[in-house]
This record gives C-alpha cells, sequence and structure tokens, in this order.
C-alpha cells in the first residue's frame, strides 16, 4: 500500500463509513491528515481507527459538532484501519484524506 488521497465518507445518512486500510509497515506508527470538507450543524462525525484489522474501533481524533468545516486532523498511532462514523442525518458530510 501507498499514501492516497481518498474520500473517506460521503454521505447524508447516519451511520459507518468504509474502512480504510493503512500502510504502517515502515515503522509500525501512521500520520494521516483528514479534512471533513462539508458538514451540517446538526450532525457529529468521529474519526475512528482499528488496530485489530477493522474489528475494534477506538476514536482516533475528538468528535465535530457543529459548523460547516473545514476541520482538520492529524491522525498519529499504531492504526491498521480508519473510519468515519456519522451520527445524525440532517445534512450531508464529506470527509476526505491523505492515508
Amino acid at each position: 500500500m501507498a499514501v492516497r488521497q481518498t474520500t473517506l465518507m460521503n454521505q447524508t445518512v447516519a451511520g459507518n463509513g468504509t474502512s480504510f486500510g493503512l500502510d504502517y509497515r515502515f515503522d509500525g506508527m501512521v500520520q494521516r491528515n483528514i479534512v471533513i470538507v462539508t458538514m451540517n450543524a446538526a450532525d457529529t462525525l468521529t474519526i475512528q481507527g482499528s488496530v485489530d484489522g477493522g474489528t475494534t474501533w477506538v476514536p482516533a481524533a475528538a468528535p465535530h459538532t457543529g459548523g460547516a468545516g473545514p476541520f482538520i486532523d492529524t491522525i498519529t498511532g499504531p492504526y491498521t484501519n480508519l473510519r468515519v462514523v456519522k451520527a445524525g442525518a440532517t445534512g450531508p458530510a464529506l470527509v476526505q484524506g491523505i492515508i
């Protein structure tokens, strides 16, 4: 795998985004930039990381609630996968990243 630009979430409905595998083979840690491009102020977006291939998920950054963005998070950790979780279905959310 290599670092690539991708859309982690582009949806209006609440729920889990697609899990994306990360390349961490060189030092066991990852550092990735995630940008919440747009979101509805009534919804909440949480970036989650997994260390076991996508079975168990933990917050990798503080949740974002309110405002239209953009918000930028730098995710650092020993994660094998990242995903975005959306709570609320008030409006669209677009989250992109260099993962």
